[in-house]
């Protein structure tokens, strides 16, 4: 399965729910993942508003308090 189909509103919504994640979910296209310089798939990004990086990691779980942590210092900055 081409990883692009994925990228379809009621697809990500449904992922999104299943998970119960209170934040949105994205997948870029190929252009945002070159811009991010991504280059493995499972690579998790949290970009401010600002377009700034402000977290990255590559494979691997997270913990509910890491989450939390990625995502208090998301709104500051």
């Amino acid at each position: 399965m081409d990883p692009f189909e994925f990228n379809k509103p009621a697809i990500l919504n449904d992922f999104k729910t299943s998970l119960e994640l209170p934040f949105p979910v994205y997948m870029g296209n190929r252009e945002m993942f070159v811009a991010y310089n991504v280059t493995v798939r499972s690579t998790k990004l949290a970009v401010g508003s600002n377009g700034v990086i402000t977290f990255r990691e590559g494979y691997g779980l997270m913990s509910t308090q890491d989450w939390d942590q990625v995502l208090a210092d998301l709104v500051q900055s």
